[in-house]
Formats: C-alpha cells, structure tokens, sequence
C-alpha cells in the first residue's frame, strides 16, 4: 500500500500538437485516511491528464491486436475531464487496464455516496459501494504473478451523482497498454428499465434500497453487447419522458446543460426503449406521442448516419394495470404510429420490437420492473434484429 509520505510514481501521458508523450512524475503524496504507510508503489494519477485511444481508434476495422504502447486506460461510455481525473455519472460507464502486480484499488472522488460499482479483475466479480468524498477503495490482492485486467462499471444510474476517478493505485506493480477496443457499438437510450432498476431485487412496491438493487451490467443491453462482442453506451434515466431524454442525450454529464456531448463515436445500432413514462399521468395522445418520438428520432439520425435503430416497447405497461385504462394497447397503437410517421420521413433503417408485457410466470425485480429472466428475453429479441440487419 501507499504511504503517506512515501513517494509515488504516476505514469501520466498527455496530447502535445497530437503526439502522446510519455512522462514519468515522481511526487509525495498527501496525508488520506485510507492509505497505509509504510509502503510504497505506483499510482497512476489522473489530476492533469489521462490516458487513452484517440477518438478514431476507437472504431478500428481489423480484429484487436495484443495491446501495446504506452500505459493507459480504456474508457466505455460518456466521460468529461474533471479537475481531478475522467468524471462520469451515465450507468454502464466503464474502465479497465492492464498491470502487472499482486494488487491494486482506486481513488474515487463521489459527488453523492452511495454508487455502486461492479469490479471484475480477471475471472472474480466483486461490489463495492462508494462514499462521500474522495476515498480509496481496494480491488483485488494477493494476485498471482503475471498480467491481469481489472474493470470497474457504475452500476447505478446518473441521478446517484457524478464520479471522477482519481487515481488507479498499484502498490507493487505497473501499469500496461489498455485493453484494445473492438470495432462494434451499441447506444441505449431509455429510463429505468435501461438502468437496470430494482433488478436485483424481488417483487416489491417499497423497494427501499433502489440503488443497492440496481445493476446496469444486467440489463438487455448490456447483455446484448455482451452477445456480439460489442462496447455500448447507456444513456437512461429512471422515470423520465421520451421528450426529457431526448434532452439528456445530448450531454455528457446530464446534470449540466452545458456539459454537450461530442457524438464522436457513432454506434452501429441505437436501442430506443422510452414511451413508459409518457404514460404515467395517462394517455399522452397519440398525435402528441408520435410528435415526440419522431422528434428524437430525427435527432438521432442527424448525428448517426448509419446506425441500425431498433424502437423497443415493452415490458411494463399493460392492459391490466391501472385499471381500464388498457395502457399497452394505447401505446403499441401509438407507437405504430410514429414508425409510420418515421418510415414516412424517409427512414428505412429501423425496426420495431413489440416486446409486450412481461410474463407473469417470470417474476419481476423492485416495483414490477424487468427482472434477469426478462431482460434476458428482451436482449434475444433485439439479438435477432441485429443478426438479420447487420449480419452479426
């Protein structure tokens, strides 16, 4: 572990005129709580830069190769440098590296408390919760010699609070080149149903602890990237309208307007599950419905010449509750409508899935909300979209 007054080395590698430059800093480190003295190692800091893949590597044609040149990082999902390192809030954000050494944790600075991240360091998955302020959390120990990967993931939802991540500490080890990224991309956009809300948990109205039962990491669609090898990006948030996330979708940290995401990586496919919440206080119109729907719509296709849009509906809104109101057959005609509409716009590359309610017989996670068994269905029948229109 790292002493307080020990020294740190910091692998730091920085953008200079488009050449990376490779820079070893050897400083002291400050007094923290959670830090043990009396030992010393590396910690790869990111207060002034991180590390790595330029944007148009990121969507490389040939099958990865070994990672190689310099250490770094590789980063999944919406990130914004903050002043201490990569700050993120989307579900499903994600960093991994490569190192050689018997341990290693990690400096988080939370807005909030109260994340959780799942932590996958070559086969063992294990959860940590995050705190208040900036701490260190330990992710693996007593490793074996050789090279091994770690990969941290948010699980909870943007409205947990932001995150940056402060530093990668090895305290016997080094840093290695990053992961390689592959060539194939999914974006999600949706509510709680693509945070993946509840789904740890069981059938329950109260559901007490929201965030300590969800997990983006099962949800369709992450499952789905899982499926063909892809990365993906989430960009959901629970209880919010087709005409909010279609707002939201535009930045890179939700909770700043000015915050504007760059659209620099374009994904193959955009999975679109969102209309549950326009429900909520009843029927929004169908004219009004597809209005919005075709609104985002056109938004999406603006920045996203090629991708495969796959408009999902299902699994929450049914015919049977709240009463007489027959919400699932609304909505299906509804959503009918707008691809109508779409397709009327001149837009082919898209499909429909009518997913329908979910099944009774398979259960359901925190406040009726998808469970694995569903989310799991959910991810075979977008599977088939992309297997028949993108050949994978």
């Amino acid at each position: 572990m790292i002493s307080p007054r020990g020294v740190r080395y910091a692998a730091l590698v920085k953008n200079v005129s488009g050449v990376l430059l490779l820079m070893l800093l050897v400083h002291c480190g400050r007094g923290d709580a959670d830090a043990r003295p009396d030992a010393s190692g590396t910690t790869i800091s990111f207060r002034d830069s991180t590390v790595d893949a330029a944007p148009d590597a990121l969507r490389a044609d040939a099958p990865p190769l070994e990672p190689s040149g310099p250490p770094g990082l590789f980063k999944m999902g919406r990130m914004v440098e903050g002043k201490k390192g990569p700050r993120f809030a989307w579900s499903g954000s994600t960093i991994r590296a490569r190192f050689k050494g018997h341990s290693a944790r990690v400096r988080l600075d939370d807005e909030l408390g109260h994340n959780f991240f799942r932590v996958k360091v070559d086969d063992a998955v294990s959860v940590f919760e995050t705190k208040q302020g900036e701490h260190v959390y330990p992710l693996a120990a007593d490793l074996r010699d050789g090279t091994h990967t770690v990969e941290l993931v948010k699980r909870t939802e943007a409205r947990s609070g932001e995150v940056e991540l402060v530093a990668l500490e090895l305290p016997d080890g080094e840093l290695l080149a990053p992961p390689a990224h592959t060539s194939r991309h999914i974006e999600i956009l949706g509510d709680s149903i693509s945070t993946g809300y509840g789904v740890l948990g069981v059938e329950d109205p109260g559901c007490p602890d929201a965030a300590k039962l969800t997990d983006e990491t099962m949800t369709a669609g992450a499952l789905l990237a899982d499926m063909f090898n892809a990365e993906h990006t989430t960009v959901a948030w629970s209880a919010k309208t087709i005409r909010e996330v279609s707002e939201l979708w535009e930045r890179t940290l939700p909770a700043h307007e000015k915050s504007l995401w760059d659209f620099s990586i374009a994904p193959d496919a955009v999975i679109v599950n969102l209309g549950t919440n326009d429900f909520y206080t009843g029927d929004p119109g169908r004219e009004a419905f597809v209005r919005r729907y075709s609104a985002l719509f056109t938004k999406l296709r603006a920045h996203y010449k090629q991708a495969w849009f796959v408009a999902v509906l299902g699994p929450m809104l049914s015919d049977a509750y709240p009463e007489n109101k027959h919400h699932y057959t609304l909505a299906q005609g509804h959503m009918r409508a707008a691809m109508e509409a779409i397709k009327a716009h001149g837009e082919s590359r898209v499909t429909l899935v009518d997913f329908g309610p979910a099944d009774p017989k398979d259960g359901y996670a925190c406040r009726f909300h998808p469970n694995p068994v569903t989310h799991h269905k959910m991810a075979d029948a977008i599977a088939r979209v992309l297997r028949e229109n993108l050949s994978w």
